[in-house]
Parts: C-alpha cells; structure tokens; sequence
C-alpha cells in the first residue's frame, strides 16, 4: 500500500468511526458538534534505512456542544480518556486481529498527548463550543 497524507488520515477517521458523532478526515468547514476531524502536519521522512518509514504527525480535533456546562465535559472526558469504548487514544492505537493498526496504513500509531480543554468561539455564531487537540504519530512505509 502506497503512504499518503490522505490514505493515513482516512485510516485515523476510520478508526474512530465507531463513535456516534460526526467523524472526517478533512477539515470541517461547518463542524456540528459533536465530531472529531483530522489534520495533517509534519512528515520526518527516512527515519530509517532505504526508505524503511517516515514518522507523519497529525491533529485530531474533538469539538463537542457546549449546551451545559457538564454534559460537554463529561462527553470530552471519555474521548479524553486513556482507554475505553469513546477514548480517541485506544481507537486509533488498537491492532486488528491480524496485529495490525489503521487497517494495515501503518506500522505504529501513537496517541502522544490531548491538549487540555479549549473553548472555541466561532465567527458569527453566540454560543462557543467545547473541545481538544489529540497529537497523533504515525510510522509508515516510506517506499512505494
């Protein structure tokens, strides 16, 4: 399988799929909240010899309501948490029963960081929404 930003982003919004929120790959020009989308950042290429893997970043952005001040938190809480059934970190890092992670995108994908809790206030709109950035590495092929 050939490496792209956009056949690795596909797989990290895939992987969080499961989750009753809207999920994307892209960037959302109208997010409706809640949802998570993925953006591309940094690629480390020839991390290893004769093109053995590049490391590419990405950034997940969760954005949920903020309707009430503890039904937002709470539902950033469990996206936020380090293992269970809504936690990014788990979802993205979890291997198939082949072993592999990203349906078999990469060789290793690390949820390194959330960010803490941020309030975005978007143009135009009154109410603010509630959310956070989940820093993700990932090691794939760096060959064709």
């Amino acid at each position: 399988m050939t490496t792209s930003a956009k056949t690795l982003r596909e797989a990290i919004a895939a992987s969080l799929s499961g989750l009753d929120m809207q999920v994307s790959a892209y960037v959302l020009a109208q997010p409706k909240p809640p949802c998570l989308y993925v953006v591309d950042g940094e690629i480390v290429y020839d991390e290893a010899f004769a093109r053995g893997y590049d490391t590419w970043l990405f950034t997940v952005y969760a954005v949920v309501a903020f309707a009430t001040d503890m039904g937002a938190a709470l539902q950033l809480d469990e996206l936020r948490a380090p293992y269970g059934p809504s936690s990014v970190k788990e979802l993205i890092e979890t291997r198939d029963e082949d072993g592999q992670v990203l349906a078999g995108a990469a060789f290793d994908a690390v949820v390194e960081s959330a960010s803490a809790t941020r309030i975005y206030v978007r143009e135009g709109q009154t109410s603010p929404l509630l959310g956070c950035e989940f820093s993700v590495r990932v090691r794939a092929s760096g060959k064709e």
